[in-house]
């Protein structure tokens, strides 16, 4: 089971087939101690990208679970040089997703567009698509009815 997988089968429409892969290899890589260089990036990026693909189906509930560890593992790899940006860009944006989600109120909205901000100057990893495609990130802000001017002058459509 690679990551590409679950990927592959949310390009080709098939949602619960891609969002369980994905599940199913956040799930995997949680469970194991890889020690080899980056692999700790590695783990993580993958479940940011589990937690935005669920996110863009309104199927969060299905990982709570690592939606909720994201916040304590962020500060401990940011302090990490051998952390990527664009990992910690990807981290950035599950949270902001989650964030949306999880609003009630127009500054809790706000605070998410700010957080997706954030991430894009991250620069977040954008390989797993459909899930981390800048458009469907924009796609989703106008979807919630919110204006993004928290976003990069040239980031706005």
């Amino acid at each position: 089971m690679d990551r590409r997988d679950g990927a592959d089968q949310l390009a080709r429409g098939d949602t619960d087939t891609g969002l369980r892969l994905w599940r199913q290899t956040a799930d995997r890589l949680r469970s194991t101690k890889d020690t080899d260089p980056g692999a700790d990036g590695w783990a993580w990026e993958t479940q940011a990208v589990t937690v935005v693909a669920h996110a863009h189906y309104g199927r969060l509930d299905l990982v709570a679970e690592i939606a909720d560890d994201l916040p304590r593992a962020l500060p401990g790899l940011l302090e990490d040089p051998g952390t990527s940006v664009p990992v910690c860009g990807a981290l950035l944006l599950a949270l902001a997703l989650t964030d949306l989600d999880r609003a009630r109120t127009a500054a809790e909205r706000a605070a998410a567009v700010r957080l997706i901000a954030l991430a894009e100057r991250f620069r977040y990893v954008r390989g797993f698509h459909p899930a981390m495609s800048s458009a469907r990130i924009r796609e989703e802000l106008r979807a919630a009815a919110i204006a993004a001017p928290a976003l990069r002058p040239r980031d706005r459509a």
